[in-house]
């Protein structure tokens, strides 16, 4: 059956932050490698336009014919920074749109589907995963799906007990900005004037969410070569920031399917100092470039180009 479960977060704790011995980071190619995944597996990169203007032909798929050969032809980047700088008016909608497209996705849950996100959240629920921070860049809601599953409390911001930290850097299909609200004419409040504006919903709900929610962007980051375009919130760079800390601090860091990208410096930057033995799975060639000339401490593996390649790897890493 599908897996459609609230996306809870677990109680905070007293606003002080624990380290970890492990940190996990997911890329696209963690949820593009994934079985059992409805109604599709998440695109990589490459195949995120095509997808989208299959899916969204009155947005995504009625740009303008030389900004849509710009996303065929030059990739996702390029396309994105083009209209940032000249099709801004259009970016509520699109966003919108990627979000219901990254909330659509599900876990089909069977014996015969126990994928990878689903075993590592099994681990979690064994206690064999201890003092671990999950965290990812994709916009999808599937390793939450898998925790909750097994029924595993998470928080998106902190690390209260009992809960499994999911830290996701980059915003998600899932979120929203308070402050949105005040710019669209409701009155301010202790509650949205500070750090603390995402609003959850149910998966099974967001589509609707969304739908209703004309002039409500989500949290969302796009990459922009020279730089992330923050679509989101401050509480987001927070969270990069404090995952930078995590990272330097950690003993055992691993990184599944993320593409190397030197100037995207708030996760290459601490994957590249610290000391922690890094294990990658992904681009193995382009990972290895990428360590001879920025990796400044401790031991770097290559553990396979996808996770079903290197999970075995992943697990006895983090489980030493």
């Amino acid at each position: 059956m599908h897996v459609r479960r609230a996306l809870r977060r677990g109680s905070k704790i007293g606003g002080v932050m624990a380290e970890f011995d492990s940190v996990i980071l997911f890329g696209a190619g963690a949820s593009a490698g994934l079985t059992g995944v409805v109604p599709e597996r998440p695109p990589l990169g490459g195949q995120l336009f095509g997808r989208l203007a299959h899916h969204f032909p009155g947005t995504w798929g009625a740009l303008p014919t030389s900004l849509r050969a710009t996303f065929l032809d030059d990739g996702f980047e390029e396309g994105m920074a083009i209209i940032f700088r000249h099709h801004s008016r259009n970016l509520p909608a699109l966003m919108q749109h990627m979000s219901l497209f990254f909330s659509s996705f599900d876990i089909v849950l069977s014996a015969a589907n126990l994928n990878r996100y689903c075993q590592l959240a099994q681990l979690v629920e064994d206690q064999t995963l201890e003092n671990t921070l999950f965290s990812t860049l994709n916009y999808d809601c599937l390793f939450e799906i898998a925790c909750a599953s097994r029924r595993l409390p998470f928080d998106y911001f902190e690390a209260p007990e009992g809960a499994v930290p999911i830290w996701k850097l980059h915003g998600s299909c899932n979120f929203r900005s308070a402050w949105i609200n005040r710019s669209r004419g409701a009155s301010p409040s202790a509650k949205t004037s500070v750090p603390d504006p995402i609003e959850q919903m149910e998966i099974a709900d967001a589509r609707d969410v969304w739908q209703a929610a004309a002039g409500s962007p989500p949290t969302m980051s796009i990459y922009l070569k020279d730089g992330y375009a923050q679509t989101g919130h401050p509480q987001i760079r927070e969270l990069q920031a404090r995952w930078g800390h995590m990272v330097r601090a950690a003993q055992c860091v691993v990184v599944v399917g993320v593409r190397p990208l030197p100037g995207d410096d708030h996760i290459w930057g601490p994957l590249a100092e610290t000391p922690a033995n890094l294990i990658y799975v992904g681009e193995g060639a382009a990972f290895r470039r990428w360590a001879v000339q920025y990796r400044t401490g401790g031991e770097s593996d290559f553990a396979g180009s996808t996770f079903d390649q290197g999970f075995e790897a992943i697990v006895d890493a983090l489980l030493q």
